[in-house]
C-alpha cells in the first residue's frame, strides 16, 4: 500500500529541484505551519530560520486546525513580498472539515500571498504532479480503472477532471451546508447538489454521502 501526500510532493520538489522555481528558492526556509508539520523539512539541505529577513523562501504547511484568517500574518507576508520570497505551498486546500467544524488550510494563506503579488508553487490536488506520483505508484494502470474520491469540487473533482479519471464527489465535507435540506440538515437535497455542481466547471462522475472503511 502506498500513501502519497501533498506534503511529500512538496518535499520532493524542494529536494530534487528539477524546475527553475524550486532551484531559485535557495537554502534558507521560513516555515509557516504548526510544529508537527515541520517534518516536511527532514532530510532537506535547507536551514530553518526564525526571521523572515533571513529567509530565501517560505514553506507553507498550515494543516487546517485554526479558524483564524490570514490577516494576522499580513505584515510578515508583506515583508516577504518586499523581499521577493517564493512560497512553496504543501497543501492547496483552502479549507478542511474536521467533524462539524471548518478550518482554513495552507491554500488560503497561499492564495492570500499570491493575491498580494507573491510567487507560489502549489503541490497536491488539483495539480497533476501528485496524481502522476500516485498513478506511477499503482503501476500506471489504465485510467478507466482509477477513481478519485473527495469532498471538494475545486480540488478533488477538478484534479480528477484534469487527470482524465472518474471523480466521486463526497457530499459529506466542505460543501455539506450547501446541499442539505433546510429543515432536514442530516440529509442531502439532490436538487441543491445538482445546482451546486451546475454552477461551477468541475463535473463529478458520481456523488456519495459519507465514506467508511
Amino acid at each position: 500500500t502506498d500513501l502519497i501526500s501533498a506534503g511529500e510532493a512538496a518535499h520532493l520538489a524542494i529536494l530534487n529541484r528539477v524546475d527553475a522555481f524550486h532551484q531559485e528558492c535557495g537554502d534558507k526556509c521560513w516555515f509557516l505551519g504548526t510544529e508537527p508539520m515541520a517534518h516536511i523539512l527532514d532530510d532537506l539541505n535547507v536551514t530553518r530560520v526564525e526571521n523572515i529577513e533571513d529567509a530565501t523562501f517560505i514553506i507553507n504547511s498550515v494543516p487546517g486546525t485554526s479558524r483564524d484568517e490570514p490577516n494576522p500574518l499580513k505584515a510578515v507576508l508583506e515583508k516577504a513580498i518586499s523581499l521577493n520570497l517564493p512560497m512553496v505551498c504543501a497543501n492547496p486546500d483552502l479549507v478542511v472539515n474536521i467533524g462539524d467544524d471548518q478550518y482554513v488550510c495552507a491554500g488560503t494563506y497561499a492564495k492570500y500571498y499570491e493575491d498580494m503579488g507573491g510567487k507560489v508553487s502549489y503541490h497536491g490536488k488539483p495539480y497533476a504532479e501528485v496524481y502522476n506520483m500516485a498513478w506511477e505508484a499503482f503501476g500506471k494502470p489504465d485510467k478507466s480503472r482509477v477513481v478519485a474520491v473527495g469532498d471538494s469540487l475545486h480540488t478533488d473533482i477538478q484534479g480528477a477532471n484534469n487527470f482524465g479519471i472518474d471523480g466521486i464527489f463526497n457530499l459529506t465535507g466542505i460543501h455539506w451546508d450547501e446541499v442539505t435540506f433546510d429543515h432536514r440538515p442530516g440529509f442531502a437535497d439532490m436538487d441543491k447538489v445538482t445546482l451546486v455542481i451546475e454552477n461551477q466547471p468541475y463535473i463529478p462522475s458520481m456523488v456519495m454521502s459519507g465514506l467508511k472503511w
